[in-house]
């Protein structure tokens, strides 16, 4: 599969979003939880460098560090607000 180069000029906005793809995300995250790429708050380099790979490797669509983890905050602030 191609993949798509999102530029890093482009910001988190641009990030492409879907369920599935936020799905697939969350899956990712939680395994780098589960095998200890989470330093404090966030996952640390190597989780995010897996993370972007896989993702990559499952949708086709390469974004940057800063969109995960702008993503990961997004997320962790929806959860703080159902739990």
């Amino acid at each position: 599969m191609a993949a798509t180069v999102v530029e890093e000029n482009q910001g988190a906005n641009n990030a492409e979003w879907t369920d599935e793809n936020t799905r697939i995300v969350c899956e990712l995250f939680a395994e780098q939880v589960r095998i200890g790429n989470r330093s404090n708050t966030h996952l640390n380099k190597v989780g995010y460098d897996n993370v972007i790979a896989k993702f990559e490797e499952k949708t086709g669509l390469r974004y940057q560090k800063l969109q995960f983890k702008n993503k990961w905050s997004k997320l962790r602030n929806e959860y703080n607000l159902w739990k």
